[in-house]
């Protein structure tokens, strides 16, 4: 318990020179688990509504999908060509 209020202060002290910067309320930074929380509920939901199909919506509208992407889910076999594309040996 004393090691997590020590780390959330530490945390806390060091997001300070942002909220400084940005001319917000230091008591702010003592929110920052909560602000973490929040983005990583937001990035949970996202992936969900990518994987279902559902990605790219914003004021009830789609973003266009790419002509590329016909599905969310990606195969093996596209997975390997792209490894195979991006890590090359050096030609030296």
């Amino acid at each position: 318990m004393t090691l997590g209020a020590a780390v959330w202060l530490a945390m806390s002290g060091a997001f300070v020179p942002i909220l400084r910067l940005y001319r917000c309320g230091v008591g702010l930074a003592l929110l920052l688990p909560a602000m973490a929380l929040f983005y990583t509920a937001a990035t949970v939901a996202s992936a969900v509504q990518f994987w279902r199909g559902r990605a790219g919506l914003w004021k009830g509208r789609f973003q266009a999908a790419s002509a590329a992407r016909k599905s969310p889910v990606v195969s093996m076999n596209a997975l390997a060509k792209l490894a195979a594309e991006t890590i090359r040996p050096n030609p030296e």
